[in-house]
């Protein structure tokens, strides 16, 4: 369910056993190696797994991905009782409560199987002015990704993603969704109150996170590619302006009403079907995660 994040923990053993050093030392079987900025130390680090592990002047930082610490990946399902043992462990590992640690930034996710990818992806235009981009591995493009100042958005293909970068073949037609939260002032504006990883294991605020989570994604401003035969000269003019990010930012600034009038032509003639069936999906994926805890789809559907 989680992915990458980032922690932040008051650890005074930690800060004291820094203190002074200027050579690599070791403390609960950690390596821990120091960063200079301008010929001074500016923090140490060690690798716990995948997990990067900073002692800073004031605080423990904790980044990377928790569900490849635990599972060696992140292609796989990641429960939210496997979350919670994962924390436990971090907790032994370091001798510290991590569950009192304050996130700064976490990113929720799943794996779906899905065979129609390519016109689920195709159709991901843009969401509250920001677009998609194409997620690429030099001439390979297998995803889209949305970067806002809050948040991040990512939707790719797992399978094509895993066997370039990791050399691994998994099943076909995996899907993968993320969303990271960049900051928690994103959530907390909207009336959830997560400041730390204990938050995460509370039924109403992880449900209330799923529920944002649903209305970005009903909010996606999609495009799927219509039967072309079907448009006439005029649509087909219109399906050109809104497939191009400067024409349909021109067309806006010009004519917002002459907008909504091309988009309406266009989206008369799209079955957005694939979209549902995505969105079920990942509301099956996340009940089916969160199982044990509360039933996500519940909360989803009464929020």
């Amino acid at each position: 369910m989680l992915d990458n994040l980032t922690l932040e923990i008051f650890a005074p053993e930690y800060l004291e056993h820094a203190k002074g050093k200027q050579q690599p030392f070791k403390y609960r079987e950690l390596e821990f190696n120091p960063n200079y900025f301008k010929g001074r130390i500016n923090y140490w680090y060690a690798m716990l797994e995948n997990l990067r592990i900073q002692i800073f002047s004031d605080t423990l930082k904790i980044s990377n991905s928790i569900h490849k610490y635990y599972k060696g990946n992140n292609y796989s399902d990641f429960h939210l009782s496997e979350l919670h043992e994962a924390f436990e462990l971090l907790s032994k590992c370091l001798g510290i409560d991590i569950f009192k640690a304050q996130i700064k930034s976490f990113e929720i996710g799943c794996n779906i199987l899905f065979k129609t990818q390519k016109p689920f992806l195709n159709g991901l235009n843009s969401y509250n002015g920001n677009y998609f981009d194409p997620m690429k591995d030099k001439k390979t493009e297998y995803g889209k990704k949305l970067f806002a100042t809050d948040y991040n958005i990512k939707f790719y293909d797992k399978t094509t993603q895993v066997k370039i970068k990791d050399k691994i073949t998994i099943p076909d037609h995996l899907l993968r969704f993320e969303f990271e939260v960049k900051y928690l002032r994103y959530l907390q504006k909207k009336g959830i109150p997560i400041y730390s990883v204990e938050d995460l294991f509370k039924p109403k605020i992880i449900g209330k996170i799923i529920h944002e989570i649903f209305k970005v994604y009903k909010g996606l401003n999609k495009i799927i590619i219509p039967d072309l035969t079907s448009l006439d000269i005029g649509e087909l003019k219109c399906y050109a302006i809104l497939k191009d990010k400067e024409l349909t930012n021109v067309v806006k600034s010009k004519s917002m009403r002459n907008y909504c009038s091309y988009k309406k032509k266009i989206l008369n003639k799209i079955d957005n079907s694939i979209f549902d069936k995505v969105e079920q999906l990942i509301a099956e994926k996340f009940t089916q995660l969160s199982e044990g805890y509360f039933q996500t789809c519940n909360i989803v559907e009464k929020a």
